[in-house]
């Protein structure tokens, strides 16, 4: 208006006609309410008249000073419209005032009902790209419905209802819209309003600019709000917008709908097929760790998603665990799920759903794993229960960073590759369960002597390649036959568990104690050479001698001691199939010196007596 009013002042000067400045304002004032073209009319007519009427305007009226003159007021007309209702491209507007609204409601008064107005407030908003089908089948129905309803724009806005958030994702003008509006009450309280109460609303009757807005779809699918704008608020049939604006709101509901319908299809599509590669290698894996590993790699292989994660729920204990995670994720196997975690809760739910995914996830909902899980981006979630007849084996926990990474069609695909690794994991913990039982003894838990003569073979043979030492201790429980005679076969099996146990606790992992045969139990040391196994001799001899065994039936503990025979090959022997031999001869002589002592096969040294 500034720039209006030095123009029509101008003008004036010029012509020296005083009524000549106060019409150009007029003139400036009317093109700013009602358009350039009225404006450049008025301007014509105001310049006509002033220099005809006006008696102190230049006298007699040269050619070049009426051309000036209305070439000026023309000028002030033009700079009025583009200064005082544009806003350029490439400048912001000015900030808006802050808004009522809340994060999880709206505070917006009815029309009408402030007694101050508010300022006037524009609104610049970057859309949400779709995908160029949904883009342009889109925009052509926005098209359609401005030209039925007017206006000089249409736009469709999504709600993210998590984030309480509005993001435009098509126009009639643009597929990516760059939208300036401006509305008093601001435009984003007016499309809220509209959403949360699902009633058309709009801005005052006093702004020159018209602004009406539906909501569209509802919650669980698409959910946002369709927009009509008329900078000129006489250029819309009001009364026909309010009434046409929700039937076009209904209608594109179902569009979007049928949209999002088949953009599930093509994603399923896509992607079925890769179910089926995953199950078959889900069932080639025949070992529990590589399984679980297969699982988690499979899972991202259908859903696309960053990172999956296995946990495995323990029936008895009612706890669960992290089993098997994919590279690069920030969660360890063994990390302990918490109970009050997302996929905890999920584990313990009796009616727990096929599936549970958000494709929005928000830390507000709770943590996947513990609150002690490290930060990391999580944009979507996906899990999905692994169970063999009701009975829960644990679940797959897919991670997208992105959010709708991963959404209900990814879901589903999980849901299919479920029954498959579910099966899968039973089918091959009953064989590893077999295959232990025939290679370990039913009471002790030990290795039994098939394993041992199996491992035996497989030591030796690694020998003659990287001429490592092998080293055997033998081990015989002292007086055995007289604890079965006082404490019966119940006192005499107890014993055994308790040296068993002894002997696990003393040796290496990658050493084998086996129950030989009766009381007698072998010990297989790798990379040990004879005096190194004839130290965890002695030291396993010494945890024998303290157990204080309770009898079945009470009474004093029973004391237990142990004769120990030590020989390695190749210090002692020097075929492999003489190792054992040599053992058995030295457990001989310990038993012939006194019992409980260790000694070593073709070696005079020995350790003393307990």
């Amino acid at each position: 208006m500034a720039l209006c009013a030095a123009a029509a002042i101008i003008a004036a000067s010029v012509a020296r006609s005083p009524l000549l400045a106060l019409m150009c304002c007029f003139a400036a004032l009317l093109s700013y309410r009602k358009g350039v073209g009225i404006g450049i009319v008025a301007a014509i007519i105001v310049a006509a008249l002033a220099l005809t009427v006006d008696p102190y305007a230049a006298h007699p009226l040269a050619i070049k000073i009426i051309v000036s003159v209305v070439a000026l007021a023309i000028a002030s007309v033009i700079g009025g419209e583009a200064f005082g209702r544009i806003v350029p491209d490439g400048v912001a507007p000015r900030p808006a005032p802050p808004s009522t609204r809340s994060v999880r409601g709206l505070e917006t008064p009815a029309r009408g009902s402030r007694t101050v107005p508010e300022p006037r407030r524009s609104l610049a908003v970057d859309a949400e790209p779709e995908s160029n089908v949904e883009q342009e089948t889109i925009s052509r129905f926005l098209r359609e419905m401005r030209e039925q309803v007017g206006g000089d724009e249409v736009v469709l806005w999504r709600y993210l209802r998590d984030t309480d958030e509005l993001i435009p994702i098509s126009s009639a003008t643009s597929a990516i819209p760059k939208i300036t509006f401006e509305t008093n009450p601001p435009l984003e309280s007016l499309v809220h309003w509209a959403v949360q109460q699902g009633l058309p609303t709009t801005n005052y009757d006093t702004e020159p600019s018209f602004f009406l807005t539906a909501a569209v779809g509802k919650e669980g699918r698409f959910h946002g709000a369709i927009g009509v704008y008329a900078e000129d608020r006489e250029s819309v049939s009001r009364e026909r917008a309010k009434i046409f604006l929700p039937r076009f709101a209904t209608r594109l509901t179902l569009l979007v709908d049928m949209l999002s319908d088949g953009k599930e299809t093509r994603r399923y599509r896509g992607k079925a097929d890769k179910v089926v590669v995953a199950a078959q290698t889900i069932q080639k894996s025949q070992d529990l760790a590589a399984l679980s590993d297969s699982i988690c790699k499979s899972a991202l292989d259908i859903t696309g998603g960053t990172r999956c994660a296995f946990v495995r729920w323990h029936a008895e204990e009612q706890t669960a665990a992290v089993e098997a995670v994919t590279p690069l994720h920030t969660i360890e196997p063994g990390f302990a799920i918490a109970p009050d975690s997302i996929i905890g809760m999920f584990l313990r739910n009796p009616d727990r759903p096929r599936m549970a995914v958000r494709e929005s996830y928000r830390k507000s909902e709770g943590l996947p794993f513990s609150p002690l899980e490290p930060s990391r981006r999580i944009g979507s979630l996906a899990i999905v229960p692994l169970a063999v007849d009701d009975d829960i084996i644990g679940a797959v926990c897919v991670e997208g960073d992105e959010e709708a990474q991963l959404t209900a069609v990814e879901g589903e695909l999980l849901s299919m590759l479920a029954p498959v690794a579910s099966v899968a994991l039973k089918n091959v913990e009953q064989l590893q369960d077999v295959t232990k039982k025939s290679n370990h003894d039913a009471l002790t838990g030990l290795a039994n002597r098939r394993q041992f003569e199996d491992r035996l073979r497989h030591h030796l043979l690694e020998h003659a390649r990287h001429r490592q030492p092998v080293s055997l201790i033998l081990l015989d429980i002292d007086l055995f036959k007289t604890v079965n005679d006082i404490y019966g076969h119940q006192g005499g099996d107890e014993v055994l568990v308790e040296v068993a146990r002894a002997a696990e606790r003393t040796i290496r992992e990658i050493d084998l104690c086996a129950r030989y045969g009766g009381e007698e139990l072998a010990i297989l040391l790798p990379q040990t050479n004879l005096a190194g196994a004839s130290r965890t001799a002695e030291r396993l001899r010494q945890a024998v001698s303290m157990l204080q065994v309770k009898p079945p039936n009470g009474g004093a503990p029973i004391k237990v001691t142990a004769s120990f025979g030590v020989a390695s090959y190749t210090e002692s022997v020097k075929a492999g199939d003489l190792l054992f031999p040599a053992a058995d001869m030295a457990l001989y002589q310990a038993k012939s010196a006194g019992r409980n002592c260790v000694r070593q096969a073709m070696s005079r040294s020995s350790f003393g007596k307990g």
